[in-house]
């Protein structure tokens, strides 16, 4: 009969090893996992801001006056145009010598900041008001060169490209983009 109380120095090695490659492998994938979680955040984030913004241009240059849709030259990353509005409060579109009503300038454009505390570029599209000091951001995280493109098409229809563009990792300054693009025809 063998009296033994306790382990070999191999068998505590031994065991040592085999504990440190298990809890490796574990660490190993909760940072996969870890990472995973974080891209697909980002991708949702930037996916969601790119068609909410989308949405807002879209309802916007629909009420637009056609013949009022311009820019300095197009392709553009800036529009402006005006909509039918009840200026005088008269519960109709129309002044009392039937001419149509219109708002002031609306201009939507590509805001382009400096560098953000993680090193990137930050880039919203706003739209502006003419005589009014409202600014409405519309998106956040726009591409920095190409976040948004306006084109206009026949009969007074604008073509609008959105490309978002979101950090995935701060540290590693790895980004993903998403694009959108949907041709809107004025109403008016």
């Amino acid at each position: 009969m063998s009296n033994r109380k306790g382990m070999t120095l191999v068998e505590v090695m031994v065991s040592s090893a085999i504990l440190t490659m298990v809890v490796g492998m574990l660490w190993g994938v909760m940072f996969s996992i870890q990472n995973s979680i974080h891209l697909e955040d980002s991708q949702i984030i930037a996916h969601d801001d790119t068609r909410n913004a989308m949405m807002m241009l879209v309802k916007e240059l629909r009420q637009a006056v056609g013949d009022s849709i311009s820019a300095d030259e197009f392709p553009s990353n800036q529009i402006q145009y005006r909509v039918v509005t009840d200026l005088d409060g008269n519960g109709w579109p129309v002044d009392s010598s039937g001419n149509i009503e219109v708002s002031p300038i609306k201009t939507i454009m590509q805001d382009l900041d400096d560098l953000n505390e993680d090193g990137f570029t930050s880039t919203q599209l706003v739209l502006t008001i003419e005589g009014s000091d409202t600014i409405r951001v519309l998106a956040n995280d726009l591409e920095p060169d190409n976040g948004v493109e306006f084109d206009l098409m026949a009969d007074n229809a604008v073509r609008v490209t959105l490309t978002s563009e979101r950090p995935t990792d701060p540290t590693e300054k790895r980004t993903l983009t998403f694009s959108l693009v949907e041709t809107v025809a004025p109403r008016n």
